[in-house]
């Protein structure tokens, strides 16, 4: 994932989950289902909007 924006670093995005984090991921295992996506993408915005602070 891209840790600049407009030259500036975002430093880590986590988000805590793994493959045994139940409702994450799709049957696959591999693929985030959609919890784990809005997880994502609220992680990513959250940073994002720190940064832009």
């Amino acid at each position: 994932m891209a840790k600049k924006i407009n030259g500036r670093d975002l430093g880590p995005i986590t988000v805590d989950i793994d493959n045994t984090t139940s409702g994450f991921f799709r049957v696959d295992g591999i693929h985030l289902s959609q919890v784990g996506l809005e997880m994502l993408l609220w992680s990513l915005k959250e940073k994002i909007a720190d940064l832009l602070k």
